[in-house]
């Protein structure tokens, strides 16, 4: 535990004050209200106490739970979840879900994942209360800003925002929605250093989201999959230590241990993965596959390999000195495919084609 966070002191506050005030950014929201309304479910299931329906819909219509945008499912497996962790005579059913196999293909691997990040907030129930109350989350903030201007010195300050901060219950996971960075609460108590680096991951998401030219991004499936892969892959080398750290820390969180395989198969793979994606955009140019269909290929591709597969590369721009050059670009994923491809025969890696590379050029010069 980050104890340095718990201080509230006059010198930390004048701190908090100079970096926002050099930067131009205002105070952002850090919102509780969902955790909170989870603290006061579990403490009425932990004393056997009647919890009524109103009490869940109102920790479902939390702003943390609707920015989530939570289905029925959701709300379901959240419910079971607690009642399974904090109900003393559901024990022997929750330890057998617990000691049961477990892998992404379960139809109930969503709810084994989230009892499992609740028995585990579970066993350290007062401490994780305790630290709600007394963390100093303003300076959390002015560390990840910190980080951030480290990894990416003489950013454009005026344009540096501090995400919205939401706190609950789900899985042991961060999200960024729109300005918004959704946090679950157990995820943050059990590593809060860790937390500062994935604030700065996501600051930087906002920052490079202020200069991307997302109409012309958007406007194509395949540009589309190559921004989340320059996207992901350069703001992992901000708060991740390696490939194979980032893998373990999946099964470490919780998360079943085929999805660490999975991203250590993503990196293995990373040279078919983008031979894959050349001769799919090939066969659309050459009119054996509709755009229709090929975009359903390329999205289905890039699913669950942004990540793996852009931070290899990104990695790989390091390793050749290339990262200055990749932060000058850090917004345009032309760019970010060029410098690859400079590298890509050396380290042994598929090379895009001249076809594809001239494609993606002619995509993004449209508008």
């Amino acid at each position: 535990m980050n104890t340095n966070c718990f201080k509230t002191t006059a010198v930390a506050a004048v701190t908090l004050l100079c970096i926002f005030t050099s930067i131009s950014i205002s105070a952002q929201t850090v919102d509780f209200k969902s955790i909170d309304t989870f603290f006061k479910i579990a403490d009425k299931l932990s004393q056997n106490k009647n919890v009524k329906k109103s009490d869940w819909k109102k920790l479902y219509k939390t702003a943390a739970y609707q920015k989530l945008k939570i289905n029925q499912s959701d709300c379901k497996d959240i419910r079971e979840a607690m009642e399974l962790t904090f109900l003393s005579k559901n024990k022997a059913l929750c330890d057998s879900l617990l000691t049961a196999p477990y892998s992404t293909n379960d139809d109930d691997y969503y709810l084994k994942l989230l009892l499992r990040n609740c028995v585990n907030l579970a066993k350290n129930y007062d401490d994780v209360k305790n630290v709600r109350q007394s963390y100093d989350f303003e300076e959390l903030k002015a560390q990840a800003i910190r980080q951030f201007h480290d990894f990416m010195p003489g950013v454009n300050d005026s344009v540096l925002s501090v995400p919205n901060i939401y706190f609950y219950f789900f899985d042991p996971d961060c999200y960024a929605i729109g300005n918004s960075i959704m946090l679950d609460f157990n995820f943050f108590y059990r590593n809060p250093q860790r937390i500062t680096g994935t604030l700065a991951h996501e600051i930087f998401h906002a920052y490079r989201h202020h200069f991307l030219d997302t109409k012309n991004i958007y406007s194509n499936a395949l540009l589309d999959v190559l921004d989340r892969i320059q996207d992901e892959g350069i703001a992992d080398l901000i708060n991740k230590k390696g490939s194979e750290y980032s893998a373990k820390l999946l099964t470490e969180l919780g998360f079943p241990i085929d999805l660490e395989k999975r991203y250590l198969e993503s990196v293995a793979n990373c040279s078919d993965w983008i031979s894959r994606l050349d001769s799919l955009t090939l066969a659309h140019l050459d009119g054996a596959v509709s755009y229709d269909t090929y975009k359903k290929q390329i999205y289905n591709l890039i699913s669950s390999n942004a990540h793996p597969v852009g931070y290899h590369i990104s990695q790989l721009l390091v390793k050749n000195g290339l990262k200055a050059k990749m932060l000058d670009s850090f917004y345009n994923p032309i760019e970010f495919v060029k410098l690859y491809n400079s590298i890509a025969e050396s380290e042994e890696m598929h090379v895009f084609s001249d076809r594809f590379m001239s494609y993606i050029e002619e995509l993004y010069s449209k508008n």
